[in-house]
This record gives C-alpha cells, structure tokens and sequence, in this order.
C-alpha cells in the first residue's frame, strides 16, 4: 500500500497552491483533482486512514474526485470490487488572490447537514 502523501503527477505545471486532506478512520482514498473544464487529471494522491495529508497542486479549478476502501490491490485495481468512486459537488479553485495563493482544505468523513455535498461516480469516470 502506498504511503500516506504519495503522489502521481500529470502535469509539469508548477505545484504552488496548498491543499490539506483530513481522512477520518476506517477507509484509505485515492484523490485525483482534475481540471474541471476538460476532465484532465494534475495529479493524485494516497490518502491512508486517519492521516492528514499536506501537498501543493497547480494552480487551477479542480473538480475533486476520489475513489475509497479497505483493502489496496495497487493502482490498477485500487480498492477491488469494493471501491467506491465519489466527487465534490462543487469545484475546488487554487488560485493567486492579491499577493498570497488560495488552497483548499477537505475533511474526507460523512457528517450530517456538512458543508461538502458529494456524487457517487461510476468506475470509468474516475
């Protein structure tokens, strides 16, 4: 199983924008951000149960997608026949505002009425 904060890169873009991934106990995530306008992903990165994850991506607006489980079977096969594939509702931007670059915090565990509204995803539109 990867280590928690190990990533996969898909661009040569810069990686200057802070991004915090909270996972609560129980599952491990695979997060890919991807670009919202063309669906292509920058990067992704393991997210192992309980940790916290710290990491910077390009500059950009991401719709979030993850992919969630127990057991890793490696990158091809991620979670096995128990993966469960999600995304953020809502896109996710990392930009410049005045003289500081904007990140983005996500807290991964179900909480009633909370803030981050998700979709399930079908397999192939990881």
């Amino acid at each position: 199983m990867p280590y928690s904060g190990a990533i996969r890169t898909y661009t040569s873009a810069e990686c200057a924008a802070p991004f915090e991934i909270k996972a609560a106990q129980g599952s491990h995530y695979l997060l890919k951000p991807v670009e919202s306008y063309t669906g292509t992903p920058v990067i992704d990165v393991f997210v192992r149960s309980g940790s916290i994850v710290k990491i910077d991506v390009p500059l950009g607006t991401y719709e979030v997608r993850y992919a969630c489980g127990d057991i890793w079977y490696g990158y091809e096969f991620l979670f096995g026949p128990e993966t469960t594939y999600s995304k953020a509702d809502k896109t996710s931007k990392f930009e410049v505002v005045g003289n500081q670059v904007s990140g983005f915090s996500l807290t991964l565990y179900w909480v009633a009425h909370g803030n981050l509204s998700t979709s399930s995803l079908r397999p192939e539109q990881f």
